[in-house]
């Protein structure tokens, strides 16, 4: 966005404008553009690393806990809620809340991942979080994370998993956290799916881990959806996102 344009709702006028237009006449846009049936984006999630980290330190304490009793105990929301709404969050029905078990088994992933990215004596304890850390950021150098097929496998549902909780669960003054997501919601969208390695540049490793998210815009739910995320915090969720939220 210009810098003159920040704070000026422009998107949702351009965007319903340019589906209407499309739909207006079924049989003229099927003759110029017959493929075109859904609209949907390809979209960044700019606020989930810093979301991600900020989170993640405030459990790197120090102390010799394990991480699964660490997230569990203070009901950290890294790799989705654990029971408990701490007035930062929202409950979802496609994401349920964690429970011990389930976090040993991200932990497992973690320490499987890293161990494949070179390290040794991975820990248990909080600080494992750190050397996950270093490894998305890449601080001791060589071969980046996301170009190493076993890493990238084994980081997989850990992290898809954070990355669901922060686009579905993460709330700042009751709207969504990440601010794509609060502008294409706000415009009546869908969250249709979560595209896991869809950036795989050093941007996109910064921002979010290299994923990316579709929105889908139905021209016949736009208002519903628009009217129940201002007036309820609703993040409508897709049926391929609820497939893929199935598997975490």
């Amino acid at each position: 966005v210009q810098p003159g344009l920040r704070g000026v709702e422009l998107g949702s006028t351009l965007i319903k404008t340019v589906v209407a237009r499309l739909e207006q006449d079924a049989g003229s846009a099927h003759r110029q553009m017959p493929t075109i049936d859904h609209y949907s984006t390809l979209s960044p999630i700019p606020g989930f690393m810093s979301w991600f980290k900020a989170t993640a330190a405030q459990l790197v304490d120090g102390s010799d806990r394990a991480l699964s009793k660490a997230i569990m105990d203070t009901q950290s929301p890294l790799f989705g809620l654990v029971g408990g709404d701490d007035g930062g969050a929202s409950s979802s029905s496609e994401l349920p809340p964690l429970n011990i078990a389930q976090l040993d088994a991200i932990v497992a992933d973690i320490r499987s991942a890293l161990v494949s990215a070179g390290f040794t004596d991975v820990p248990t304890d909080t600080s494992l979080l750190r050397m996950l850390l270093d490894t998305l950021d890449n601080t001791r150098g060589g071969e980046e994370w996301y170009s190493n097929a076993d890493v990238v496998a084994k980081l997989k549902k850990p992290l898809m998993r954070s990355i669901s909780c922060y686009l579905l669960q993460m709330r700042k003054r009751g709207r969504a956290m990440d601010a794509v997501t609060n502008f294409h919601v706000g415009n009546g969208a869908e969250l249709l799916r979560i595209n896991w390695m869809g950036n795989q540049t050093s941007k996109g490793s910064r921002e979010s881990c290299c994923a990316m998210v579709n929105y889908y815009y139905n021209n016949k739910s736009l208002s519903n959806n628009a009217l129940d995320y201002q007036s309820k915090g609703t993040v409508p969720v897709g049926a391929p996102l609820k497939r893929q939220l199935s598997g975490l």
